[in-house]
C-alpha cells in the first residue's frame, strides 16, 4: 500500500474515533436543566411573590419517583417535596409548594405576606436521581405602596337636586374620587 494511501487510512481511522468518542460523550450529557428567571426579584411587604424555579428532564418526561425539591433560605431549609416520602414539608407557614405543578417542572415557591425579613438569598435544589443542580435567587423587600385617602365626607347624601336620583350623587362622588387620585398620582 503506498504511503499516501496508508496515512489517508490512519486519518480516517482517527476521524471515526473521535466521532465515535464524541458521540458517547454526547450520549453522558446532563438530562437535568434548572431554569430561573434574573434575580433579584422585587416585591412589597405584605404581598405574596412567587420564587419561579423550573426543571426539566431533556431526555424524557419528568418522572416524580426520582425528585426530591428542596427550597432554602439563609442555609434553613424552607419547603422540601421528597417522593419517598410522598409528602410536601414547609418549615414557614407562609409558604407553598404546589405538588400538582412538579409533574410539568413547576417548582416555584410562594411565599405569602412577606415581611423584610423574607428579604435574601434563596435557593432552589433540584436532585433528579441522579442529578443535581442548585439556582439561587435574591429576594428584595421594599416598603408596601402608598394608599391615597379620598375624602368622601364633603358630600351630602341626603341633598336632593330635585331629579330624584341617585345616580347624580354616585356619578359626582366617583368623578370627585377620580379627580383625587390624578392629582395624587401628578
Amino acid at each position: 500500500m503506498p504511503a499516501g494511501e496508508a496515512f489517508t487510512l490512519q486519518l480516517t481511522e482517527m476521524a471515526l474515533q473521535i466521532l465515535l468518542f464524541m458521540v458517547c460523550l454526547k450520549g453522558t450529557g446532563a438530562a437535568l436543566k434548572v431554569f430561573m428567571p434574573i434575580s433579584p426579584v422585587t416585591a412589597h411587604a405584605g404581598s405574596n411573590v412567587l420564587l419561579e424555579c423550573y426543571f426539566s428532564d431533556t431526555t424524557q418526561t419528568v418522572d416524580l419517583s426520582k425528585l426530591v425539591l428542596t427550597w432554602r433560605f439563609q442555609n434553613r431549609e424552607v419547603a422540601k417535596y421528597d417522593e419517598d416520602t410522598d409528602e410536601i414539608v414547609t418549615n414557614i407557614p407562609r409558604a407553598e409548594l404546589f405538588v400538582n405543578e412538579l409533574q410539568n417542572g413547576n417548582a416555584s415557591l410562594l411565599l405569602k405576606n412577606i415581611t423584610s425579613k423574607d428579604a435574601g438569598i434563596y435557593t432552589c435544589s433540584v436532585n433528579y436521581y441522579p442529578e443535581i443542580e442548585i439556582k439561587e435567587l435574591t429576594l428584595n423587600v421594599s416598603d408596601p405602596p402608598p394608599t391615597a385617602y379620598i375624602p368622601t365626607d364633603f358630600v351630602d347624601p341626603d341633598y336632593d337636586d330635585g331629579s330624584n336620583s341617585s345616580s347624580n350623587t354616585v356619578a359626582g362622588v366617583l368623578l370627585l374620587q377620580t379627580i383625587f387620585v390624578v392629582m395624587y398620582l401628578l
